[in-house]
């Protein structure tokens, strides 16, 4: 064979190899898109956070909470609850809201998911209920989702209608210190209820989302690392190459994307190198206006704490790192609590035993 022979068939060799090396990596690439995609990834959309808000095929709004006109955050009375889960009238899962005609002592409870009755199995056995079976007359005004400014918000509109002997704040150690809180906006709701999760109504801003589907396109991008800011145009058009596939959108996701921020961690996290007495600030004036509602009426006003579960207390909500800034108001908290009472991540409410705990706790501090 002539030397240009030999150097024509080393030449087809060496072209052949190439060609399976690029079918190889062609092959490879798509046999790695098609697993990934039927793993439940796509292309362009990488999550970047795993807590209560889940990307979903067709969004739907669910109805079971709104805002009224004055902002107050309270049950739909129309929804089609549980069984055991009974709303009265104004929107609340309590017995209805009319003065007790038995004579018998009566509490309004204002607070969060915690005195709604979360992770009561059924609700029925949540510690409102459990103390309203010793003869008290009872009114939940728990409202999941809620931060101070509502519980202050249901005291001030019912205590004149209800009348009660006392009036009782119960505030999670865990969420209810703040030095700002969200603004209270005729029927904008702190949440949107829907097959994605509770999704926030307001912005890390604080800006109020008009709707549950612009809160949802808000999640959807807050919580994906392929990121839109401009990264110069080298960087762009890579971001947009790799995008388009699922593969490529994990490898600029794990190598070259800037951390994005959690859709759920907003003007809250400013709050956590505030001095601790400041951190308090919002919270301290909406106890003044419960108890201010409390005393307008005669009626007593006690403040009831609920302390984070144990394994996971840390500086910043600890009892006795935070006893101080609820100094004046006299609060009750318990000190027999173990993780035993908590039901686990992501819920952390009490479970029917934590429930059961507190129940017993409110009923030795709950003097008539």
């Amino acid at each position: 064979m002539s030397v240009a022979g030999e150097g024509s068939s080393k030449s087809q060799r060496q072209l052949s190899r190439v060609w399976l090396v690029v079918f190889g990596v062609v092959f490879a690439f798509s046999a790695g898109e098609i697993a990934f995609r039927f793993a439940g990834n796509e292309a362009g959309y990488v999550p970047a956070h795993s807590g209560s808000f889940e990307r979903v095929d067709r969004f739907q709004a669910i109805q079971s909470f709104q805002a009224d006109a004055e902002g107050m955050f309270r049950a739909n009375p129309g929804h089609g609850w549980s069984a055991d889960t009974i709303v009265n009238s104004d929107g609340f899962r309590s017995i209805p809201f009319e003065p007790s005609p038995t004579g018998s002592p009566s509490v309004l409870f204002v607070g969060d998911s915690f005195t709604w009755g979360a992770s009561a199995s059924p609700l029925t056995e949540s510690f409102v209920d459990l103390v309203a079976r010793e003869g008290l007359v009872c009114f939940n005004g728990g409202i999941p989702g809620t931060d101070p400014a509502q519980y202050a918000l249901v005291a001030e509109r019912y205590t004149p209608r209800l009348r009660p002997d006392v009036v009782a704040a119960v505030m999670y150690l865990g969420n209810d210190i703040h030095r700002d809180l969200l603004p209270v906006l005729p029927h904008q709701p702190p949440w949107y209820v829907t097959n994605a999760g509770w999704l926030s109504g307001f912005d890390h801003e604080r800006k109020p989302l008009a709707s549950a589907e612009e809160s949802y396109a808000y999640h959807v991008s807050r919580s994906n690392r392929i990121g839109s800011e401009n990264l110069g145009i080298c960087r762009n058009t890579l971001r947009k190459l790799l995008t388009q596939s699922a593969v490529g959108s994990l490898l600029w996701a794990e190598y070259w994307a800037s951390p994005a921020p959690d859709p759920e961690e907003s003007w809250t996290a400013k709050e956590r190198s505030s001095r601790k007495l400041e951190r308090a600030v919002a919270t301290r004036q909406c106890l003044d206006r419960i108890r201010q509602a409390a005393t307008s009426v005669g009626a007593r006003f006690e403040l009831f704490l609920i302390p984070v579960r144990p394994d996971l207390e840390n500086s910043l909500n600890r009892v006795d790192g935070n006893i101080l800034l609820f100094q004046g108001y006299d609060p009750q908290v318990p000190n027999s609590l173990t993780a035993e009472h908590y039901e686990p991540a992501p819920g952390l409410h009490f479970n029917n035993r934590g429930h059961r705990a507190y129940a017993d706790f409110l009923l030795e501090n709950l003097e008539f």
